[in-house]
């Protein structure tokens, strides 16, 4: 599904944001992703979105070289990933419902065909009742979940989260879990960027940790999440 090389991203200012990662990601698995504030979380999933890509190395996304693809070919490999943003990137036009349909709309589908789809995925975020307002009327964790029902409701092959529980109380931020979990089991790849560790550590799922550019993988465990003990060596990771 995706696979990094040797891949390491320098921004124009100099920063390098990651340096030599080797990594694969399984089809059909859920990783979170974690790492300290400013370590290059949002990063990692932008160069998966076809955001930003590598400045060295290779990044391998269903079997296409990212550094080689074309402007039309992002466009229609964008349709397989659904993605949640911190800064939620709603359309303040668009009703809740319609910013929700955004995808099958785009992928040319009819409201007939998408209709129930789209109110499934608004009461299981519990925003049925505001499918016809417009986001500059919702609060920042109605319009967290709005963005998180637009990004399941095409049930893509691939879904990245930068923080989809930041904005919602607990018992909230459990069912949208619940949800990625549903996401996984039905066979979607799924990676959730969260400082939240003690969710991490209840989930037992595997963990993507970013520190100084480098990436390890650790887990599943409780201490999946931790940086290993000073002078450990993580099964891995990449330095």
């Amino acid at each position: 599904m995706i696979q990094f090389s040797g891949t390491g991203l320098r921004y124009r200012q100099g920063t390098q944001a990651l340096r030599g990662v080797n990594l694969d990601i399984e089809a059909g698995s859920l990783h979170f992703l974690t790492g300290p504030s400013g370590a290059g979380k949002s990063t990692f999933l932008r160069l998966l979105y076809f955001a930003l890509r590598p400045t060295s190395g290779k990044l391998t996304i269903f079997g296409e070289d990212t550094n080689k693809i074309s402007r039309v070919e992002i466009a229609r490999l964008r349709r397989r990933i659904g993605v949640v943003f911190q800064d939620f990137q709603l359309l303040d036009h668009m009703t809740v419902f319609d910013n929700v349909a955004l995808p099958l709309i785009v992928a040319g589908r009819r409201e007939h065909e998408y209709r129930a789809n789209v109110l499934e995925m608004l009461e299981w975020v519990k925003l049925s009742h505001k499918v016809d307002a417009k986001p500059p009327f919702l609060s920042g964790g109605e319009k967290q979940r709005v963005g998180i029902a637009r990004a399941m409701v095409s049930v893509p092959d691939l879904i990245l989260a930068d923080e989809p529980t930041g904005s919602v109380d607990p018992e909230m931020g459990e069912r949208i879990m619940a949800l990625f979990r549903e996401m996984h089991r039905l066979g979607n790849t799924v990676i959730i960027a969260t400082h939240d560790l003690e969710m991490v550590r209840r989930s037992g799922a595997p963990v993507l940790r970013i520190e100084d550019g480098t990436v390890a993988r650790y887990g599943p465990g409780g201490r999946a999440s931790l940086p290993p003990p000073p002078g450990a060596i993580a099964e891995g990771a990449t330095r």
